[in-house]
């Protein structure tokens, strides 16, 4: 079995159950049944900084190819490094 099964098989009252593909490896998406929070992993289940969400937000698109989310640490926000850039290319011809 793989990681994600051997997590998901031994779950607590309340507790978090990652949710894994057909072929037992984990989903990039990733959401607590009990509070609603969501959040992007990587193939090791382990959370991406920057990406969990609060409940009644809408979720991350985690598998979208070519696009990757990081906290910005000067603004405290999550972004895509493709909006980052364009960002900063605006801010460049202005």
């Amino acid at each position: 079995r793989r990681s994600c099964e051997k997590v998901r098989g031994r779950p607590g009252v309340g507790a978090f159950i990652p949710q894994c593909d057909s072929d037992g490896r984990y989903r990039p998406l990733q959401c607590h049944g009990s509070t609603g929070h969501c959040w992007c992993v990587d193939s090791r289940g382990q959370e991406r900084a920057g990406t969990r969400t609060p409940p009644g937000t809408a979720p991350r698109d985690c598998d979208r190819p070519g696009i990757r989310w990081f906290f910005h640490k000067t603004t405290g926000v999550s972004v895509t490094l493709l909006f980052y850039l364009v960002g900063l290319c605006l801010l460049r011809a202005s």
